[in-house]
């Protein structure tokens, strides 16, 4: 069940306002599914793979958020404008599921792990856009 579906506005890293888009999907097995996508109209402040570590810390933070029981993915959808593609081997969107360390409550070193959006609409139980 989706429970956040919005603009999500943060300080960067470097102090400079940064933004995107955050959905939050309860699952029945108790998973938190944290769904960190690229705004359609580009960067601001930040792409979402600059500001992953912030994004997951504030978003758990706002939130209240158990980092233990979430599952995040960063999403970079091209479908909305093809131009932001550089050749055609990127694919019209990406789903990447990032793991990191945490220490005081902070989110660190993350690592990816490439995924499908299929992968990603099991998890949730519904299809996406």
């Amino acid at each position: 069940m989706k429970e956040v579906n919005g603009r999500f506005e943060y300080e960067a890293e470097n102090g400079r306002d940064a933004a995107c888009w955050v959905s939050v999907y309860r699952v029945l097995s108790g998973v938190v599914l944290v769904l960190m996508s690229q705004l359609e109209d580009g960067y601001q402040g930040l792409s979402v793979t600059n500001g992953v570590e912030t994004i997951a810390t504030e978003v758990c933070k706002e939130y209240d958020l158990k980092q233990a029981e979430c599952v995040f993915v960063e999403h970079y959808d091209h479908r909305v404008d093809e131009s932001r593609k550089v050749d055609s081997l990127i694919p019209d969107e990406s789903f990447d599921f990032v793991e990191f360390k945490w220490v005081a409550d902070r989110a660190c070193a993350p690592r990816w792990r490439s995924g499908t959006k299929e992968e990603v609409e099991r998890l949730v139980g519904e299809k996406l856009p």
